[in-house]
């Protein structure tokens, strides 16, 4: 073979090796799409994603739950055939080993829900759901061992949290057991601390160090039975000034509602800047 035919042949060689690693590989936590349906295995099962339109029907099925998005399918045996718009596609479980991460709750409030994952495998897939409904089998959220505030639960709702190890593309272990948790806040948020005034203008400024609670949403200022809220630790009073010693109650506000025992601050003027104020 001539030489500069053999160094050509090893550049197109090269350059296709070079193609193929670069071409995009399917997400970890992303079904896989095959004979125009999706499914991923869950433990023992096959969920299968249903397509609009296209009846199912499933040969040497144990068990079939219709489900969110699809079915969750258990096989006799290892496998099952799916049938659909006159195409059949044989889908076989794999063996997984029977490991699910373990969750416990740590501290729930208004402001989110602390959840402890504890697994040795380093990628997992979190489900949250209504009680009731469903898991969202295509939508599983990709977690890591830890510790993680789930935000955006509604209060005075109960829900399911599970857990799997992702241990492929489309295969994941077993569900853990999953957790029922009814969202709830009974507890008032600590009080705000602190506490200082300075007159701006005609204009008193009160200040004071935030509360440590993490679910609060903003304050109340009391001044002698009249009630403003405010989003942070400053409260700007125009009407201060009326009396030579004001009174105000500040408490923290959290997300449920409650309110937190009152920080107590007492503002006294001495009498010549009150006249003053008093002419302006």
């Amino acid at each position: 073979m001539n030489p500069g035919f053999k160094g050509y042949f090893l550049l197109i060689f090269v350059f296709a090796i070079f193609l193929l690693s670069c071409t995009p590989r399917p997400s970890i936590y992303a079904p896989e799409k095959t004979f125009e349906i999706y499914y991923v295995q869950f433990g023992s099962r096959i969920f299968i994603e249903e397509i609009r339109g296209e009846p199912f029907r499933f040969e040497g099925a144990k068990e079939i739950e219709r489900v969110s998005g699809g079915w969750l399918v258990k096989p006799e045996g290892k496998c099952v055939k799916v049938l659909w718009g006159g195409k059949s596609r044989r889908l076989c479980v794999r063996s997984v080993p029977p490991v699910y991460p373990h969750l416990k709750i740590l501290r729930m409030d208004s402001y989110a829900l602390d959840l402890k994952v504890l697994s040795l495998f380093p990628k997992l897939g979190l489900f949250i759901w209504e009680k009731g409904g469903k898991p969202d089998f295509l939508n599983p959220r990709p977690i890591s061992p830890g510790i993680h505030s789930l935000r955006g639960l509604s209060l005075g709702k109960t829900y399911l949290i599970s857990a799997a190890v992702i241990l492929g593309p489309d295969i994941y272990g077993p569900f853990s057991p999953p957790l029922e948790v009814e969202v709830n806040d009974e507890e008032p948020p600590l009080p705000p601390s602190g506490g200082g005034y300075f007159l701006k203008g005609d204009t008193l400024v009160l200040v004071w160090d935030p509360s440590p609670s993490r679910d609060v949403v903003g304050y109340i200022v009391e001044r002698e039975g009249e009630f403003f809220k405010v989003k942070k630790n400053v409260f700007r009073d125009r009407d201060g000034f009326k009396k030579r010693i004001v009174l105000y109650n500040i408490k923290a506000l959290d997300g449920a509602g409650h309110e937190s025992m009152p920080l107590r601050l007492k503002v006294v003027f001495p009498e010549e800047e009150k006249d003053e104020k008093e002419r302006k």
